[in-house]
């Protein structure tokens, strides 16, 4: 079974399943926090806009 970590800016609005969910709070414009939070992990998935994928890689 895979254990999730889910990010987003509003985290606090979120109901983990505690029993595979995480939750991570941050700015999807913080590369550190980003690389920071997808470390060790095994599979990535993005829900970010078309228009926030496309500046963070300008």
């Amino acid at each position: 079974m895979y254990h999730l970590t889910l990010v987003s800016r509003h985290a606090n609005q979120l109901t983990p399943n505690t029993k595979r969910e995480n939750l991570a709070q941050l700015d999807v414009y913080d590369y550190d926090a980003l690389i920071k939070a997808m470390k060790g992990q095994d599979i990535v998935f993005s829900a970010l806009s078309r228009v926030i994928l496309m500046n963070l890689l300008d």
